[in-house]
């Protein structure tokens, strides 16, 4: 698996399946070489969003190392309109150089090991610690814009998205947050995504999930925030970027 968080938003923008799988919980870095002060991003699709929403409460993730356990707590936790919810996590303490950590996610309950991956490929998530931290944050070479917007019936539902392209420097891994305001309503909704191949960062859903459900013909505004593996922010500077979503046949 190239990473966790790159397949299961795969799963929610491939038009290439019948049918959506039940469950997905991955994680993201996708790097297996980390830096000291690194955090950790895990999407729960469908069933397994509980798993995400229960953590610390029904629910814990830590690193692992032989005997070792290094708690990790919830930093922010972002709940998608269409069958998605992701959580950023933080280690309690510090992560040894050199060391490789197994993350691992179980029911407090029972004491089981969650499953990690996607029903498709199931995977053990393994990370080494590099020497150093990291605290240079992430930058714009070229500001997001509106690129192309696509509305396709599908089998179960429409896919529908509002493509932004833009490309970011870092030394590291970087997601980027976006945040959607439906101008309508005023509700607002956030989620870290991925830049896609050529700088592609897709707004909307898939017939089988996605993070922001964007109702026809509805005017919307979002900014994007950068966030790297060591937690390193880049807010957006200056007004939001308004959109419209797109109708059948876009």
């Amino acid at each position: 698996m190239k990473t966790g968080l790159f397949l299961i938003l795969w799963l929610a923008a491939t038009t290439s399946y019948a049918k959506c799988s039940s469950n997905g919980l991955t994680v993201w870095p996708s790097a297996k070489t980390i830096k000291q002060n690194a955090v950790f991003v895990v999407d729960g699709f469908a069933e397994s969003q509980k798993v995400v929403k229960g953590l610390g409460a029904s629910y814990e993730a830590y690193l692992q190392s032989g005997s070792q356990h290094i708690l990790l707590q919830v930093k922010e936790l972002l709940i998608g309109q269409y069958e998605l919810t992701q959580a950023v996590l933080r280690p309690v303490s510090s992560l040894e150089v050199g060391k490789q950590y197994e993350l691992v996610i179980r029911d407090k309950g029972s004491k089981t090991t969650i499953e990690l991956g996607t029903i498709f490929r199931p995977t053990k998530v393994l990370y080494t610690v590099a020497a150093g931290t990291d605290h240079l944050p992430p930058s714009w070479k070229v500001l997001p814009h509106e690129q192309t917007k696509s509305y396709i019936e599908m089998g179960c539902g429409p896919e529908i998205f509002v493509d932004f392209v833009g490309a970011v420097q870092d030394q590291s891994e970087y997601l980027v947050k976006a945040s959607v305001k439906n101008l309508t309503s005023g509700k607002v909704a956030s989620y870290y995504l991925p830049l896609g191949p050529d700088g592609l960062i897709k707004i909307g859903h898939s017939m089988c999930a996605g993070a922001f459900s964007l109702e026809r013909a509805k005017r919307f505004s979002v900014v994007f925030t950068l966030m790297d593996t060591s937690a390193n922010i880049t807010s957006w500077v200056g007004k939001p970027i308004l959109f419209t979503s797109p109708s059948l046949g876009s």
